[in-house]
């Protein structure tokens, strides 16, 4: 019998206006002890520049050299448009489905949700970030 998924909290990330979100953002992730999944919110809009881009994925640390890599699937599709919506969904044995859900388990690891702008002309987007914790 599996155990049925439920929320163990929430958080908001990040929220950055246009104006305020560099070309790199590395954002912490606080995992609480009782979570196994997560699910990652974002919303991006109001771009400017010239062929703006961005890339949001998700890292965990690797304990003994103290780096982040990336966890394999756990990225977003690039946004290239204003006025986006997505979500991601990492947890242990669901279906995998590129951009949209990774089977992973996050309990006891080091978290971090990257964020590049890519373009030419002060490529800007609006980012705001959420976590749901699923346990």
């Amino acid at each position: 019998m599996s155990r049925p998924i439920r929320q163990v909290g929430f958080k908001s990330l990040a929220s950055y206006a246009a104006t305020e979100f560099a070309a790199s953002e590395n954002i912490d992730v606080d995992v609480p002890i009782e979570a196994i999944g997560c699910v990652l919110h974002l919303e991006a809009g109001d771009d400017a520049g010239t062929n703006p881009t961005l890339d949001v994925k998700l890292q965990e640390k690797n304990r003994v050299t103290g780096t982040y890599i990336d966890i394999p699937g756990a990225s977003f599709a690039q946004v290239t448009t204003s006025n986006v919506t997505k979500r991601l969904v990492v947890y242990p044995g669901i279906a995998e489905t590129a951009n949209e859900s990774v089977s992973d388990v996050i309990a006891g690891k080091d978290l971090r949700v990257v964020a590049t702008l890519g373009g030419t002309n002060v490529p800007t987007y609006r980012l705001q970030l959420g976590i749901v914790w699923l346990g």
